[in-house]
């Protein structure tokens, strides 16, 4: 009976490392889905992620699929890292295959932003890339080292003169806070 029990306790430990092992320590993140087809464009999110803080990400890293990514697709990211403010505290802008404008730092969704130095940003949104999505990776540094944080996600497009938004969650809405890693 000792040796079944000894085995047993060992066996349950090794159980446990190798399980530790496997989920990534300290990994805070989320995936938010949106409303598909709600915008008869290309720039219809599908879905957004937000990793807060991992082994392999040491700042903020947010993911947006869209139905198709195009060249000129226009990216706005809010991040709000203040649960004392209600709003955003900053934003990225972007714009596929061309440009991005970089970090601002802002007091409303209305607010152009001031320039945020940021060394280390980086935003990738290219069409011509596998999967249709932008990432955004912004060192912890530059949104003042924040804890928990909370994204509201507007992609916009100009299709045949008309202007085609889609705002995820909702118009200057926020998705629920994703705690740090």
């Amino acid at each position: 009976m000792y040796a079944v029990t000894r085995i047993s306790l060992g066996a349950a430990l090794l159980v446990a490392v190798a399980t530790a092992a496997a989920a990534p320590a300290s990994a805070q993140w989320q995936r938010f889905t949106d409303q598909r087809g709600d915008v008869a464009s290309s720039i219809d999110v599908h879905s957004v992620r937000v990793v807060n803080g991992t082994p392999d990400v040491h700042g903020v890293k947010i993911v947006v699929q869209q139905k198709t990514l195009l060249a000129g697709d226009q990216g706005t990211v809010w991040i709000d890292t203040d649960r004392a403010n209600p709003g955003p505290e900053f934003k990225v802008d972007w714009i596929a295959n061309t440009d991005a404008f970089g970090l601002l730092k802002v007091d409303t969704f209305k607010d152009p932003g001031t320039i945020v130095n940021c060394p280390g940003l980086r935003i990738r949104s290219d069409e011509y890339a596998a999967g249709d999505h932008s990432t955004i990776r912004i060192p912890r540094s530059g949104l003042d080292r924040p804890s928990d944080v909370r994204v509201s996600v507007k992609m916009t497009r100009t299709d045949a003169g008309h202007n085609r938004v889609d705002w995820a969650p909702g118009t200057r809405g926020f998705y629920a806070w994703v705690g740090r890693g």
